[in-house]
Order: structure tokens, then sequence, then C-alpha cells
């Protein structure tokens, strides 16, 4: 289901508005491995990093927003 970057993000999306966070972050995750354009990633690390701080990963954050650099 969940097999093209379109359909992780606006799953993952759906996810960030209802506050599964952590569910969420799952899907960026598979966003991210499905992304085809550098673009795509830096997004989808700026996503990754953002829900990172707000569950209080501050390293991880850190390290997906230096990802995305």
């Amino acid at each position: 289901m969940y097999n093209t970057y379109e359909n992780w993000l606006l799953s993952a999306r759906q996810l960030t508005e209802d506050g599964q966070y952590e569910t969420a972050i799952e899907h960026y995750e598979g966003a991210l491995a499905s992304a085809q354009y550098t673009a795509q990633q830096i997004d989808v690390r700026n996503y990754l990093g953002r829900l990172y701080q707000i569950t209080g990963a501050t390293e991880t954050a850190i390290q997906q927003f230096q990802a995305s650099l």
C-alpha cells in the first residue's frame, strides 16, 4: 500500500496531524527510502528532524537536520 513516495508521504502527514508521531516517523522513513530526488530527501529529512525534536530525540533530530544540508 505504501510502496510509493507519495503514498508514504500522504500517510505520514495524516499521522502527524493526528498526533501519532512515532508512526509518522516510520512512514517518513518509508518516504525517505522511496525518494528518488535530492529535493524529496531534503524535505523528508526536515520533517523527520521536526518530529524527532517533538518526541524528544534531540540528537536524532540534529542528525536529520544536518543530513538535509
